[in-house]
């Protein structure tokens, strides 16, 4: 069994691009939007040596892919080049385990299509267009359609995240507890990626 991976500096840069810009998205309403690879590289760092470099950008935005910290889609309808083994990242990894995921044998969906005994994702070539929206994106959308149909307000727990958001913060926030304190109802865009409060 291969040691298992982390997260590198380079692929919490792009998650942390990545986040910039989707809070700005989500802050003009656009729940349902997704983000291309040459969005996320004009958002790096002005320093950073891949700023605006979208071929390099995608490459680290498959890598969160295959870590399931990130979705992808396909812009349009394509062959696919590979599939990859999931291979989870940092916290999201359990125990001594690699990080692979095995697929059940009991699942209700049959066996799996590929054969292999663990659960795989799809990788598209360069020239194929893709785009990503991350896990929290996902989740402002969801509670989005949560407000819309059934004026579900946020929960307080996600309300209760302060700061800017970036990997690090939010990879921290999953093992804390947040209390309302006695917080108005926020809109779902400032409770997933709050603003930055005056100190």
């Amino acid at each position: 069994m291969s040691a298992p991976l982390s997260m590198t500096e380079d692929l919490i840069t792009v998650l942390d691009a990545l986040y910039r810009v989707e809070r700005q998205k989500l802050q003009r309403s656009e729940f349902n939007a997704w983000t291309t690879p040459h969005e996320v590289a004009a958002a790096l760092p002005p320093q950073h040596p891949y700023r605006g470099n979208g071929a390099w950008t995608r490459e680290r935005l498959e890598e969160l892919w295959t870590a399931r910290k990130v979705q992808q889609l396909p812009a349009e309808v394509a062959k696919i080049a590979e599939m990859r083994d999931v291979r989870l990242r940092g916290l999201d990894v359990h125990g001594d385990e690699d990080g692979r995921l095995r697929n059940e044998q009991n699942d209700a969906r049959g066996p799996d299509s590929n054969g292999s005994e663990f659960a795989q994702v799809a990788i598209y070539s360069g020239e194929t267009p893709v785009k990503y929206r991350s896990r929290v994106a996902e989740l402002g959308r969801l509670l989005n359609n949560n407000y819309q149909r059934f004026h579900m307000a946020p929960a307080p727990a996600y309300c209760g995240m302060s700061g800017e958001s970036s990997y690090g913060r939010f990879a921290n926030s999953r093992s804390r507890r947040f209390r309302q304190n006695g917080a108005r109802r926020s809109s779902v865009a400032s409770c997933v990626y709050p603003r930055k409060r005056a100190r």
